[in-house]
């Protein structure tokens, strides 16, 4: 299993939820919120079971929430056999509950809920069961909401054998339609679905509680993801002269030479193209720069560049070949070269080894702080 990223939620939206569903439900048990991975998969729907808490808590077990962030549920230690260390991450769990003076603590994770509740837990309750009447459309079952006795769905499929890593290369998936809504965070990025969570937020919000929870109406993970591909594209376009122009040196220094010359071009003009994407979509920049922590901008970025790394890129590369061949910067001698799959098989490599997590964040990070 890949690692499980786990962040926290920025303060200022955690104080600011709690402070006012204290405020609106003083007469409700106190419970606890358990985030775990979501703010890293689903913070849209994070948000939005708050929300739903906010506006509907007086039909809920209870609204007055504490929110526990930056705490790994152990379903990780838990799949791989180590029951010692997910026995210990449910303890943290009880003894932040404990300290919170919660009742009872929600999970949105089928997962977590389950380890919790296997290893021990006994105030769990899983938030799907307080949302699901009001959820419309078709539900994800996935393998771990089976196990939790959920037999009835639309689809049942198991998110984490959809995007492996296998010898180093990320095997491609499909994203599902977005009439699909899931329930486990992890699927929810894995297919790039949203989840019943996020599905029940409303159009209008009568309470504006910052300008990062207003912008979740706005697909943030989608326009990043499609941002990134349409950069992808124009950069095949813009970096082809540049690159036919370091072909001769094939004949120099031979095929690595030529593809350590080349990554750097092409990675530059991937990151001015995709700067220039992300600046077109003003509510990108209010969505990142309401983000206060680096592990989520770093996150982010993670996530885009899984995307990236997974699809398929043949026709991005014969696009480039093609561009090249045709180049007027192309020394005439070097053509017989550029007609080889061995100088196909080199475009993709320096395709793919010029879009990296890092380059991603580095520009996520310069839209976040302009």
């Amino acid at each position: 299993l890949e690692e499980i990223r786990v962040s926290k939620i920025p303060e200022s939206i955690s104080k600011n939820y709690e402070e006012t569903l204290e405020n609106m439900y003083k007469s409700h048990p106190i419970y606890a919120f358990f985030v775990g991975c979501s703010w890293s998969y689903d913070e849209n729907g994070v948000i939005s079971f708050l929300e739903f808490l906010r506006n509907e808590g007086d039909k809920t077990p209870s609204a007055r929430v504490r929110i526990i962030s930056g705490l790994c549920c152990g379903f990780k230690d838990y799949i791989e056999g180590n029951i010692v260390e997910a026995e210990k991450k449910v303890g943290e769990i009880e003894r932040e509950r404990i300290r919170l003076g919660a009742e009872r603590v929600y999970f949105m994770c089928p997962e977590g809920y389950y380890v919790y509740t296997k290893l021990g837990g006994k105030a769990g309750i899983f938030a799907y069961d307080i949302v699901k009447d009001r959820v419309k459309g078709k539900v994800h079952i996935g393998c771990w909401m089976q196990k939790l006795g959920y037999s009835e769905g639309d689809i049942k499929e198991c998110a984490v054998s959809y995007l492996v890593n296998y010898m180093g290369n990320m095997v491609p998936f499909s994203r599902k339609s977005e009439e699909i809504l899931t329930v486990c965070p992890f699927a929810t990025w894995k297919f790039g679905t949203r989840s019943v969570y996020s599905s029940l937020a409303k159009s209008k919000t009568t309470i504006s509680i910052t300008e990062t929870v207003q912008s979740t109406k706005f697909d943030v993970d989608k326009a990043l993801i499609d941002s990134a591909i349409t950069s992808l594209i124009l950069t095949v376009d813009s970096s082809a002269d540049d690159i036919a122009f370091r072909v001769s040196s094939w004949r120099l220094g031979g095929r690595e030479y030529f593809i350590t010359l080349a990554i750097p071009i092409f990675s530059k003009y991937f990151v001015i193209t995709f700067k220039q994407e992300l600046s077109k979509l003003p509510q990108i920049k209010t969505y990142l720069s309401n983000i206060y922590d680096n592990v989520t901008l770093s996150i982010k970025a993670r996530q885009v560049f899984e995307y990236i790394n997974a699809l398929s890129i043949d026709e991005y590369v014969m696009r480039l070949k093609e561009k090249i061949y045709n180049s007027s910067r192309l020394d005439y001698n070097s053509r017989d070269i550029v007609n080889t799959q061995e100088f196909l098989d080199s475009l993709k490599i320096i395709i793919r080894r010029s879009i990296t997590s890092s380059t991603i964040e580095q520009v996520i990070r310069e839209i976040a702080f302009m």
